[in-house]
């Protein structure tokens, strides 16, 4: 699902007082650890989830569970979940990048001698 362009189906999705007024706290801890996980992953590159990488959501989310990581089973969950949204339409996630695509950026950086930072 992407947001509605109708005004009234747009009122009707409440994502600061649904859900970021809920878990400020937890969606705090969930973009450090997306921050870290990329620093880690993608080192030098501006944020962005590197799709490709781990795909295993479910069964990570699972391990951080078992082993007390309530930000990594939140992050893996919600891995899971836009996946599922974007096979069923929604759009690519605007933070992610398909494994292709980075191939392509950096072969055209490389062409024009751009530096990815």
């Amino acid at each position: 699902m992407t947001l509605p362009t109708d005004p009234a189906e747009r009122k009707a999705i409440p994502l600061h007082s649904g859900v970021m007024a809920y878990f400020p706290a937890a969606l705090a801890e969930v973009a450090k650890r997306s921050k870290a996980g990329n620093d880690q992953h993608n080192e030098g590159q501006p944020l962005h989830w590197a799709r490709g990488k781990s795909n295993d959501h479910l069964d990570a989310a699972a391990r951080h569970l078992l082993e007390g990581d309530l930000v990594g089973l939140a992050w893996r969950a919600l891995a899971a979940l836009q996946l599922d949204c974007e096979r069923q339409g929604a759009p690519i996630a605007p933070g992610a990048r398909e494994p292709n695509e980075m191939v392509e950026r950096l072969r055209e950086a490389f062409k024009s001698g751009e530096v990815i930072s």
